[in-house]
């Protein structure tokens, strides 16, 4: 089953950077040869390292984050999650799409999208919609339920084109990341214009909880117990950067694009879904200070 043009189009390599092309069944770089496997109609373009980056802790949480959504899509926790955030992710998501209509962008991204409860509003008035996640059973989910052009992937190695996007949606998937820094740069990586971001943890990081359940944790004095690792648990978990830096960072990496954050859980304060990004100080606290 071949792949849409239309995202056929945005897709590079997550290993070197270069071109894809479609050979049957699979996606392969021009360049380094590498071969994704095309699973009824989806690319798989999941990586865990590259040339230029390796961490046995991303790759160990990249997985364990793979096989718990996997799961989760298997069970009625796509219920629970509407239920509690259902009516959140509705407004914020209804506010975006029309930021992103009145500015009149026409590729756009559900970052993470898991089973679609970000996409199911966006495809409302967005077509096409683009999505990755790193989940194939809820990624399978989204594209059957709400349409989307999916391909899959890991947050720290986009198999996305630079600017592929005009804006990238983020609605409840960063404290699913370790590495916000590698994340961030590849964020701004793929985005032209417009980053939109609604985040549970706005001040925080990954909980400690869902840290402590990856392989070869151990809980006190938080360290990981395999030294290959080689740095204390705290350093990569507890002090992980606050979100105005993580906004920082995409500014400075690429100063074309406007950061903003709605507010988690009181869609009736949230802030503005759109900041331009002349209205973000210097130290880029566009977000909840």
């Amino acid at each position: 089953m071949s792949v849409d043009e239309r995202l056929l189009v945005l897709l590079q390599c997550p290993d070197c950077g270069a071109d894809v092309v479609q050979l049957e069944s699979s996606i392969v770089c021009t360049a380094c040869n590498r071969r994704y496997p095309i699973r009824d109609g989806i690319p798989d373009m999941r990586v865990y390292s590259n040339a230029d980056h390796s961490s046995e802790l991303n790759e160990t949480q990249a997985r364990y984050e793979q096989e718990l959504h996997d799961a989760e899509a298997r069970s009625d926790y796509e219920r629970f999650v509407v239920r509690v955030f259902g009516t959140k992710t509705h407004a914020v998501a209804s506010g975006w799409s029309r930021d992103i209509l009145d500015a009149s962008c026409e590729t756009v991204l559900d970052y993470g999208c898991g089973t679609g409860q970000l996409s199911r509003v966006l495809s409302r008035t967005i077509s096409p919609l683009f999505a990755f996640d790193i989940s194939e059973l809820s990624l399978r989910q989204n594209i059957e339920q709400n349409g989307v052009l999916g391909v899959l992937g890991n947050a720290l190695f986009l198999p996305f084109r630079a600017g592929a996007f005009d804006a990238v949606c983020i609605n409840g998937v960063l404290h699913h990341i370790v590495d916000l820094n590698r994340a961030s740069a590849e964020i701004a990586r793929v985005a032209s214009r417009l980053v939109f971001v609604s985040e549970g943890v706005p001040r925080g990081r990954p909980s400690l909880a869902r840290a402590l359940s990856y392989p070869e944790c151990s809980e006190s004095p938080y360290t990981l117990r395999t030294s290959s690792y080689g740095v204390p648990f705290s350093f990569l978990m507890c002090s992980a950067p606050r979100w105005d830096a993580f906004w920082g960072s995409i500014r400075r990496k690429e100063s074309r694009i406007a950061v903003s954050m709605s507010a988690p859980l009181l869609p009736t304060t949230w802030f503005p879904s759109w900041v331009p990004r002349d209205s973000c100080s210097e130290d880029a606290r566009c977000g909840p200070t």
